[in-house]
């Protein structure tokens, strides 16, 4: 076992950098030159196994094509001569393609003497990726000297870099010989590798692939049964299953099972619901997500019948992607869907998502179905919110004056809002004009769109009829300019208040809101001796408001309650 090897999070170059060092340098055919020639015995039916599993349908560029500027370079001393100029020339980056070339191309013909010059070079950028390239050469045949190589010649950060660079540039190609570094002792690599590594393998075969993970130690087997479960998915999806059953009880088997089912719903979705009626109360909500969400992309109507197997909570927490995506294709069973799998509350927002995502990219073929939608009352809701976002004045226009219905309403709120954003006095006449819709929240939803609170004057005040939207309209407007420091209209609404406790109420706050202002508190003392209060209620308050101020000038007034107790 690896006692010294430490797994760590991060991905190294050797995989997804290779243009910025020398980790994958290998282009063209130069990747798998000289294969035979170096193996012997064995080893040429396996590597010529591994060659032939992996040769790619396209024709690679030729090293002309890919550099031009080194076309004319044909032997080892006119590569070195190329690296010798470039790193004299302190390594520019603009060239740093052409000398990776030169680097591949001399240790393909020696590649001891290549690693020799990048280790004994004084200058060379991206040197410890450089390593890569020759020693990923030498370990084809020979990796235990590139691990003896790797413990006597670099630090142990080094190792990490250099090896990992060299496993990414081999493990397509050669995964046993990458898999054979991953492990040695004293060679930190990342995690990453372990199950990359063993995807590669099963590319070719997938019982070599499932040889190497049992021959792991127990460390990197863990890293790498992600790898394997995936690969074994893609090849026997109802077999991967029961293997991820088989290792019940071992520390990697639910990350397992979630490569599993993630890769099914990638590459087998029509598995998914008899996996889903299966394990549903044991699957894992995170990897459940992904794997609704591919397969929702491949196919919406398995996604459908995925969801009607799991519990109801769960189906309504995947079921808006379900419907989104159903519109691409059908929209009646989009709508059928929404119906079925989401709360009664949340159906309509979403078929009117999914329509209007339709619309964005189809408008003919959407509008196409609104029109022959058998469903009168939904397409009259879906006309309605069109209408609420696209002419909300037009919309607020076409209400009753009383419209008391939650689907109605909820268009009102949606006009009012955009009505305020660019029509303030429009939307706040056709309130007033309309004493039946206003409410608190309507009133604070214009009221956030203005500095000063909605644009609302004592006289339209005054001439509401009498009734609850008044009331409604007198207890917002009180708070709005006793918080503004506009008294003068807050006392005016008192008289207005058919609550005589809310009258009094008012004239509490107006008194302590003048008292917080030192310059003002003797104006709230005048203020307060003109209202119809008791000497003893005056009295009170006074006493309430004074010593809540006499430790500072400036502290706020304690709100306690306007009313001495009996």
């Amino acid at each position: 076992m690896n006692s010294s090897k430490i797994i760590i999070a991060c991905v190294c170059c050797a995989l997804a950098g290779g243009a910025l060092g020398f980790g994958l340098g290998r282009m063209g055919a130069g990747g798998t030159a000289n294969r035979a020639e170096k193996s012997g015995g064995a080893g040429d039916s396996k590597d010529s196994k591994a060659a032939n599993g992996r040769q790619g349908s396209g024709k690679s560029a030729g090293p002309g094509e890919l550099y031009p500027g080194i076309a004319g370079l044909k032997t080892v001393a006119e590569w070195r001569g190329y690296l010798e100029r470039w790193i004299a020339a302190e390594c520019p980056e603009k060239n740093l393609g052409h000398a990776r070339e030169c680097l591949r191309r001399w240790a393909e013909q020696d590649a001891d003497a290549a690693l020799a010059f990048v280790h004994a070079s004084p200058r060379f950028t991206h040197r410890n990726s450089a390593y890569a390239i020759p020693l990923g050469i030498i370990g084809r045949t020979q990796m235990p000297r590139v691990i003896e190589w790797l413990r006597q010649n670099l630090s142990e950060v080094d190792r990490n870099h250099a090896g990992e660079c060299v496993i990414g540039d081999i493990m397509r190609d050669y995964p046993e010989q990458a898999m054979e570094l991953a492990v040695a002792d004293q060679i930190p690599v990342s995690e990453y590798f372990f199950s990359h590594i063993i995807q590669m393998m099963a590319q070719v075969s997938l019982e070599d692939a499932r040889r190497m993970f049992v021959s792991l130690p127990d460390n990197e087997k863990a890293a790498a049964a992600g790898g394997f479960a995936v690969a074994l998915a893609r090849s026997d999806a109802r077999g991967a299953v029961e293997w991820c059953l088989q290792q019940q009880g071992k520390p990697y088997a639910q990350s397992a099972f979630d490569s599993v089912l993630r890769t099914i719903a990638q590459t087998s979705p029509s598995e998914l619901p008899a996996l889903v009626e299966r394990f549903g109360s044991q699957l894992n909500d995170d990897i459940l997500r992904s794997s609704m969400y591919y397969v929702t992309s491949l196919d919406p109507a398995i996604a459908l019948d995925v969801l009607q197997k799991l519990p109801a909570e769960k189906r309504q927490r995947y079921g808006n992607d379900v419907v989104l995506t159903l519109f691409t294709t059908d929209a009646d069973q989009a709508v059928a869907a929404a119906r079925v799998l989401l709360p009664e509350s949340g159906q309509f927002d979403q078929i009117y998502r999914g329509y209007e995502l339709w619309a964005y990219s189809d408008r003919k073929a959407a509008e196409a179905w609104l029109d022959s939608e058998a469903d009168a009352g939904l397409r009259e809701q879906i006309r309605m919110k069109q209408m609420a976002q696209g002419d909300p004045m037009g919309f607020l226009s076409s209400v009753n004056a009383v419209a008391d219905d939650s689907f109605t309403a909820q268009r009102i709120d949606e006009a009012l809002k955009l009505a305020g954003e660019d029509k303030m006095p429009e939307a706040v006449n056709w309130l007033l004009a309309n004493p039946g819709q206003i409410t608190g929240k309507r009133l604070r939803q214009l009221g956030q769109m203005t500095r000063d609170g909605v644009p609302i004057t004592l006289p339209d005040i005054s001439a509401m009829p009498d009734g609850a939207a008044r009331q409604t309209t007198i207890n917002y407007f009180s708070d709005e300019w006793v918080n503004s420091g506009n008294w003068n209209n807050a006392a005016e609404l008192i008289p207005m208040m058919a609550d005589a406790r809310k009258q009094d109420a008012l004239r509490f706050k107006i008194f302590t809101a003048m008292m917080r202002q030192p310059a003002q508190r003797e104006s709230a003392r005048q203020w307060l001796a003109t209202q119809p209060l008791s000497a003893e209620v005056r009295a009170s308050w006074e006493s309430l408001t004074g010593a809540a101020t006499t430790e500072g000038e400036d502290d706020e007034v304690i709100m306690l309650h306007p009313f001495p107790v009996h």
